[in-house]
This record gives C-alpha cells, structure tokens and sequence, in this order.
C-alpha cells in the first residue's frame, strides 16, 4: 500500500463515520487510519515509509482500525463491516500477504501426530520469523515464545487482532466420543482462523486410526458444521517430523470397510432361551438400539453380551466400535474378546455412521440420544451397561438425552437385555430380564414413563426366572443377592404372602 491509497482510504472512512452519525475532519480520519500500517498518526507515515508499503487492508488490520475508532470516538464497529466498507468494489478476494513470516507456507490448518513434529515446527518458526510470538494451547504452551490460548482458545478476546501468518498451535487433540463436541468447535474455529485471519495453525491430533486423521477431521468439520462448503481448502497440509509445514501430497484417504470377521458363532454368554427371541426381534427391525446389560461390574460393561450378539448379527452389515473416552491406561481398550478387538475402532458415533459401518458397539453411558436418534434408522447400535433389569439397561443407555429424546428412541428399541450371573457350587446360571420394543408408546408419555413402560412390557421377567430357580435350589437367596448388589429389590422373589409383609414392613 502507498501513500496515495492511505489517503483514499482515510476518505473512505471519513465518509463511512458520517454516514454511521459520527463526523471527523479530514485530518483526524488521516489519523485514525494510520492503524492499518501500526501507526500512531499521519505525522509518522512520513517516518517510517516501509511499514506503509507492507500494510495490506485485511480482517486483522481492520480490527486494528474498528479499535482505535471505538476509542477515540465511542462508536463499536464489526471489523468485519468496516472491511467491507472500506474495500473497493472492483477489489476482488482480499489478498492476505501475511504480516509475519510473509515468505512462509500458506495460511491454513496444518495436521501434525507427534509432538516432536510440533517441537520442530516451533523452532522452524522462531529462526524463520526472529522469535515472533506463538499462541498455544498445552501442546505449546511450554515453549519459550508461547503465549497460552487459555481456556477461552480460539474464542479469546482480542484474537481478530493477531497478526495475519501467526502460528497458532492447539491440542493435543485426542479423537474419542466424549470430547467430540468439543474439538469439532475447535476445528470449525481454526479454519476460520485460517480462512479469514490468514493464520497458521498446527493441530496435534492423537486418533485410533492415524491413516484416516485427515479423512476423520473432514468429517468432523461436515458433520458439524453442515453448511461449512464441501470444497473447502482451508485443511491444507500436514506438520513433517522437521517441522516443515507442507501441503497434502494426494487426495483424502478412501475409507476402506473392512471384510466380515470370520466369526466363531459364541452366543453362550445369553441365556438359551433367549437366543430364538433376540433372533426374531431382529429379523424384524435389524436397524435401531440394542441395549445390554450385566450384573458383573467390570472395565467394558456387558463385553460378553455384546460379544454374543456381534456372531448373532454379522450378516447386517461391517461393524465398528468407538473410542468413547481418553484412558489414562489405553491398553485397557484392548481387554476384551478376540472378537470384538479385531473390530475397527472408531473416534466417534459420527464417523463411523459417515464411513458406512451398520453395527457400532459403544458404551451405553457415552451413546448421546441427539446422536444416535438421527442415525438408528441406519444402523444397529449395540451398547453396553451395567445392569441388572431391562428397563435400567435402557435407560442407563440414554443417560444424557432429553425426555423428548429419550420417547423417541424408546420407540425404536429392538430390545433391552440385562443378565444377571449368579454363582453356586461352581455352577453359573443366567437369569435375563428382555424388553422387545414395541415400536409404539402411550401417547402423551413422559420421560419418567420410559422405566414404568418397559417394566410392564417385558417378555421375559427375572423374578420369574430367580423365583423357579430357587425353587429349583439351583441358588440361594443369598447367592443372588451377591450378584445384584446392595440396591437390589428382593422382595418380588418372596411368596406372595410373605411378599406383602415385605412390602408392608418397609413401609
């Protein structure tokens, strides 16, 4: 930019200001647009012509000038507005020569897996740019030039007015269900960081499937953020083990589905007679949730269940399972059945529905009904809870939904399973409580209705089945006391006489 044009430019404001109610005299709009160079007045373009010649009119330099207009005269102005008043018409797109490190990589989103490329890209930056500042979230924040993004991040006060070609370096981001949400809007705000800051930034993203980080954060940003366009450029490249920041070399990674496992048919974790029932049910809705439960606390709820009916259910279609949250002991991913640990395993419920899986097993307690309603009508969701009744297995399954939610997906339940193991003389027997949706509720049910309802439309009961075994002495009540807990509701196994002393006793 030249003299000329900072002149022009003053004009322009001075106009834009009356139009806005404020009136300046053509002095002080020379002196309130020397902001755009980092002046503090008309006096100083004189003395120092090169950083007028740098100065390009751009979202940061215009924050720049939106501020010192708000101080001197009072009137808030969108950066965003003064912009676009100010750019001439035949401008075009806004050329965004960035003010630091103006011969470096181009502005965008930069992908890196390793804190050592990280590490390198921050030294990489400091002999590039004589130690220009960093804004950091934890995979920085150490670095001696790093300023801390702070828990605001991204949204922080005052980053409109960060110099275009800044390095801006977030995460880790680690990839797993819990903290989707939170790192899909973290990605929404880099690439517009990117986009219309002109900013560098390197995400440090920890995923389950390193071949597919560019693939699950493509899909991350669509899913999120429906209308962002398709043809995006702002994930531009990756972060090299050198520190280089370099574009993609090829297109996106093609999601390949894996074949069907050979499976060894082992449903003998589910009561016999309950084998014939689930395989009807879902005969007839192969699509929708299916929630189990186990008494038996362990680190995956219901594994075994869950292990039972993936042999069941192999001719629906490829199936995934999601990392749900960020193990401080990740080996403990990897306890479970040869079976399930030969599945892919994906970041979130999103992905894999996006990728094309029909059977996704996750964690009742992570399995967010405004996730899954959108998506059971494509696919068999298989989680896993520990439980003891059908009806608390369901709704240990929709933990974090709205009641209006929580009907909704009631009504597209393929089944509620809980199996109680109770243990005698070395022998196990499995007691199973089913609920088979019925794809209808009353009308007008509430959220507290969903435990009433599916109590009372069970097809198979477990005081019914503890009541016959006791009677059988496969168990004493003892035994299956121990199996379900201190909460347990026993009175339903004594006779009904001795049941209503029970009853009228605890009252």
């Amino acid at each position: 930019m030249n003299v000329q044009q900072l002149k022009l430019l003053a004009g322009s404001l001075r106009g834009y200001l009356d139009q806005r109610g404020v009136a300046v005299q053509h002095g002080h709009a020379l002196d309130l647009i020397t902001a755009i160079p980092g002046l503090r007045d008309w006096n100083e373009v004189a003395a120092f012509p090169d950083r007028v010649e740098k100065s390009v009119l751009e979202p940061s330099t215009a924050a720049r000038l939106a501020f010192r207009v708000q101080k001197r005269h009072g009137l808030e102005i969108e950066p965003a507005d003064l912009l676009q008043a100010l750019m001439p018409p035949s401008a075009g797109p806004i050329q965004r020569a960035p003010v630091i490190w103006p011969s470096g990589p181009q502005p965008g989103v930069y992908i890196a897996t390793t804190q050592s490329a990280i590490d390198a890209l921050l030294q990489a930056y400091e002999d590039a740019t004589d130690g220009e500042l960093v804004y950091a979230q934890r995979a920085a924040s150490d670095w001696r030039g790093a300023i801390d993004l702070g828990e605001n991040g991204l949204w922080a006060q005052g980053m409109e007015r960060v110099p275009s070609g800044t390095l801006l370096v977030l995460g880790p981001m680690v990839l797993c269900q819990q903290e989707w949400e939170m790192h899909a809007n973290t990605l929404e705000a880099a690439c517009l960081h990117a986009s219309v800051h002109g900013h560098r930034v390197a995400i440090l993203v920890d995923s389950p499937n390193p071949d597919l980080v560019r693939t699950d954060l493509e899909t991350m940003i669509r899913c999120h953020a429906p209308d962002y366009p398709e043809d995006t450029q702002d994930l531009v490249g990756i972060v090299t083990e050198s520190g280089a920041l370099q574009p993609f070399p090829n297109a996106s990674t093609k999601v390949q589905l894996p074949a069907p496992a050979p499976y060894k048919a082992d449903v003998t974790a589910l009561p016999s007679h309950v084998v014939p029932l689930l395989r009807e049910a879902l005969a007839q809705r192969p699509t929708g949730l299916l929630a189990l439960g186990s008494s038996t606390i362990q680190d995956h709820s219901a594994i075994e269940l869950i292990n039972a009916v993936l042999s069941m259910t192999e001719g629906l279609g490829p199936a995934a399972r999601i990392k749900v949250r960020n193990r401080s002991t990740p080996a403990k991913d990897w306890l479970v059945p040869d079976a399930v640990k030969a599945l892919p395993m994906m970041p979130s419920i999103q992905i894999a529905h996006a990728y094309g899986f029909k059977r996704i097993v996750v964690d009742g307690y992570y399995a967010e009904a405004d996730v899954l309603l959108p998506r059971l009508g494509d696919c068999l969701f298989i989680t896993g809870s520990y439980s003891c009744n059908a009806a608390d297995t369901l709704v240990r399954s929709l933990c974090h939904s709205s009641s209006d939610l929580e009907m909704d997906i009631l009504q597209k339940t393929v089944a509620a399973l809980a199996v109680i193991k109770v243990g005698a003389d070395g022998k196990e027997t499995l007691v199973p409580d089913l609920y088979l949706g019925q794809g209808m509720i009353p009308t007008g049910a509430k959220r507290k209705d969903v435990f009433e309802y599916v109590e009372a439309n069970r097809t198979l009961r477990w005081e019914d089945a503890a009541r016959a075994a006791l009677d059988a002495g496969e168990f004493t009540m003892e035994t299956i006391k121990e199996a379900m807990g201190r909460g347990a509701d026993l009175s339903r196994l004594a006779a009904p006489t001795r049941r209503k002393k029970l009853q009228k006793g605890a009252a």
